[in-house]
């Protein structure tokens, strides 16, 4: 068996997420890398052990809108309770599923920029996250309620409407401890 601590597989053009399940077989890996593949499907052969200790994962530049459109791998993050840092970036995601963040019970640093985002279900979020990137979206009046936890957020570069709908977060932005972030363009 394995004792990896590290492992990154980016810039491979794999297409399969199920590979990630492959990967955390390895019981002491820590960090695993997969940006910028070509995530688009999953099969898998393997379920994730609760007993991981997986704290980073980089899942940017892939297109897992595909995978959670078509109802796979909705699971995927359900074991990963040790957490903290998860990369989503630039996957084209439209929607987040429901329960696509359950489990994360460590979860401190959630990147979502570069998407197509345009709402954000209640209680996407987990109970613990401090930190939300969710530039570059297209999110339009995104309930403030949402952020309300957060120690940081970043929502530059987003398609807000300015209507009724858009008032309570100009109220919550203006009244907020939240550290509001612009992204480095």
């Amino acid at each position: 068996r394995s004792h990896a601590a590290f492992i990154d597989v980016s810039e491979n053009k794999l297409e399969n997420l199920g590979i990630l399940y492959s990967l955390l077989q390895v019981p002491s890996v820590k960090y695993i890398i997969m940006k910028e593949n070509r995530l688009s499907y999953c099969y898998r052969e393997y379920i994730i052990q609760t007993d991981n200790q997986l704290e980073y994962l980089d899942l940017g530049n892939n297109v897992l809108e595909l995978v959670w459109d078509a109802g796979q791998c909705l699971d995927v993050f359900g074991t990963l309770s040790a957490l903290n840092t998860l990369h989503l970036n630039d996957n084209y995601l439209k929607v987040l599923p429901g329960d696509i963040f359950l489990g994360l019970t460590s979860l401190q640093k959630l990147n979502l920029s570069s998407n197509q985002l345009t709402y954000l279900p209640d209680h996407i979020f987990p109970d613990g996250l401090q930190i939300v990137d969710l530039s570059r979206n297209q999110l339009m009046s995104p309930n403030p309620q949402l952020f309300a936890f957060l120690i940081e957020l970043d929502i530059t570069s987003n398609r807000f409407i300015c209507n009724c709908s858009l008032i309570s977060l100009i109220v919550w932005l203006n009244h907020t401890n939240v550290t509001l972030r612009r992204s480095e363009e």
